[in-house]
């Protein structure tokens, strides 16, 4: 059964449209499409959902004026052509004719080669159009399965995505919703999976308009480092806040055939309810995929096992737990720079390799950066559960300083960690130097650990260079491996 959402407007033929909205704080809520004489009303229902037909036709451009008075885009808007505070667009999601049929998804998070893509620094031209181009690169340079960084529309330009205002609707700058499916067909025609990171523990302070129509969205019952944190169990409108997650994680799975999802900071995702809202996200992404294996890879700072632990053993179901002590450690190896929340890594080898052996370096230990103990034991984890990170090139802010450059003749202070780590963990993903993915030329791949299904642990395999060609910088952040 095909999953259909209900938040929106949904094109229904004949130029005709239906519009459905939260709002329990207004009490009238109208559709003002452009070229229209006059707004449209809406249908209030007893839980402050407003809804109606109206005429108005795929491409059609709208606000809701809320009270007779201001008005503001879509919250679940598909498309904001202008940015997230201008007009939202009437989109048709079921329109495109995907070829995709005989692609089955990810089966499982085993053996994955996962790169993690920027659309707008991949290419010069920052779209999907000219990305699609350039997708064969990357299935030849061994990628299994590429993660996009957050498409949430937000203002501007340029931006990393964590700041997203508009959460159904893909960020303009890249490209129109039919690209983006292009570009997903493209790369399943590749034999790529496509992993989509996404933010629902804040929302960016530009362009945001959620309070408008309901408060409820978010919650004073927490604290949150980067906004208000968003609502799931703080009185009544937490039901209706989380429907509007749950549906947003599944209209990028069946919208865009979008292959699973990595969760943003879900120890800032606030549930004290029965079913935590992370296990909820993910046992509907799987259903809306309708049949397609997904992925839903949990990004968690204290890297608690609880994530992927199964939900009948009262975790919350996810396949993945994305550790960054591997990433914190390789970076202090690389640069000689231990400072702000790097400041208790040490990068040598034994770190790096006690890292691989057990999944994680923090668990339970005192971390002088967070003033208390911090992660949990994961060395029962099973291996393939979790994704390490080599360290990559990342935003100046995302760093106290930007670390300077080494001397070209002279070795990174960690190399011989880093040597250390390859030849004893022939899951971990090794790539050195500029290239066609800048930092990254030639990889060197290395099959499963010794006694795994196959038996043995062949020696490490070369996968030659692709085409000549030297792609203009900036790069796509870096290239990450899941364990197996």
């Amino acid at each position: 059964m095909t999953w259909r959402g209900t938040l929106g407007a949904r094109p229904e033929g004949k130029d005709r449209t239906h519009f459905r909205v939260w709002a329990p704080r207004r009490r009238m809520v109208e559709v003002s499409v452009q070229g229209a004489s006059r707004p449209l009303p809406l249908v209030r229902d007893a839980r402050g959902y407003f809804e109606g037909v109206h005429p108005a036709p795929v491409g059609a451009r709208y606000k809701y004026r809320l009270d007779d008075r201001e008005e503001f885009p879509d919250p679940a808007s598909r498309f904001q052509p202008d940015g997230p505070h201008g007009h939202s667009e009437v989109v048709d999601p079921w329109s495109h004719a995907w070829r995709d049929g005989d692609w089955k998804g990810l089966a499982s998070i085993q053996g994955q080669v996962l790169y993690e893509l920027h659309l707008g620094t991949f290419t010069p031209e920052g779209t999907y159009e000219a990305a699609i181009e350039k997708l064969p690169l990357l299935a030849e340079l061994g990628i299994t399965c590429l993660e996009l960084m957050p498409l949430h529309t937000c203002p501007g330009r340029f931006n990393w995505g964590y700041d997203g205002a508009q959460l159904f609707a893909p960020h303009p700058a890249y490209g129109r919703p039919e690209s983006l499916r292009a570009f997903v067909e493209a790369a399943h025609g590749l034999g790529l999976g496509v992993v989509l990171d996404v933010v629902y523990n804040h929302l960016g302070p530009d362009g945001n308009y959620l309070a408008q129509y309901a408060p409820g969205y978010f919650t004073k019952k927490y604290e949150n480092e980067w906004g208000e944190p968003t609502n799931f169990d703080d009185g009544e409108d937490a039901g209706p806040s989380r429907e509007f997650f749950v549906e947003n994680a599944c209209a990028w799975m069946a919208e865009y055939h979008f292959d699973g999802l990595r969760l943003d900071a879900t120890q800032s995702l606030y549930d004290d309810g029965p079913r935590h809202i992370v296990q909820v996200i993910t046992q509907a992404a799987r259903e809306a995929a309708g049949g397609r294996g997904v992925l839903i890879i949990a990004e968690n700072e204290p890297q608690d096992e609880l994530c992927v632990r199964a939900p009948e053993r009262g975790g919350w179901g996810a396949d993945g737990l994305w550790v960054d002590d591997f990433h914190h450690s390789a970076r202090v190896a690389a640069t000689g720079r231990a400072e702000a929340y790097l400041q208790d890594y040490r990068g040598n080898a034994q770190e790096l390799l006690s890292c691989v052996l057990r999944n994680s370096l923090y668990q339970g230990q005192y971390y002088r950066w967070q003033k208390k103990a911090r992660g949990c034991p994961l060395w029962r984890v099973p291996a393939k559960r979790v994704c390490l990170l080599p360290p990559e090139p990342r935003p100046a802010g995302q760093h106290a300083r930007r670390p300077p450059a080494a001397p070209r003749r002279r070795r990174a202070p960690g190399a011989g960690a880093h040597d250390a780590v390859a030849l004893v963990a022939p899951d971990a993903h090794v790539l050195h130097g500029p290239g066609v993915v800048r930092q990254l030329p030639v990889p060197l791949l290395r099959g499963p650990r010794a006694g795994a299904a196959g038996g043995g642990a062949p020696g490490p395999r070369r996968v030659h260079r692709p085409v000549r060609e030297r792609a203009p910088r900036p790069r796509a952040r870096g290239v990450r491996r899941a364990r197996g």
